[in-house]
């Protein structure tokens, strides 16, 4: 096993992950506010954020990476557009 946030393995789900998640260290929203990657969780899909409030948080890689908001944000219907 690669030490923490080293290289890929060569096992395909690592290879993928080091690719599509957030890097340790990156900077990233998540639904509780923003924060600092610490950790990645492969086999869950998850990260680990240290929090600006101080605090730390694990949520779903989709949910703090870029691509997947400017996906929702270009195809998620908008409260006012569902009214006309």
């Amino acid at each position: 096993m690669e030490p923490f946030g080293g290289p890929p393995s060569g096992h395909p789900l690592y290879v993928k992950a080091h690719d599509t998640m957030p890097a340790l260290g990156s900077r990233v929203d998540t639904p509780n506010g923003p924060g600092q990657v610490v950790g990645r969780n492969v086999p869950s899909d998850k990260v680990t954020v240290r929090l600006n409030s101080g605090g730390r948080c694990s949520c779903p890689s989709a949910s703090v990476c870029s691509p997947r908001k400017q996906h929702e944000a270009r195809y998620t219907p908008s409260d006012d557009s569902e009214r006309s």
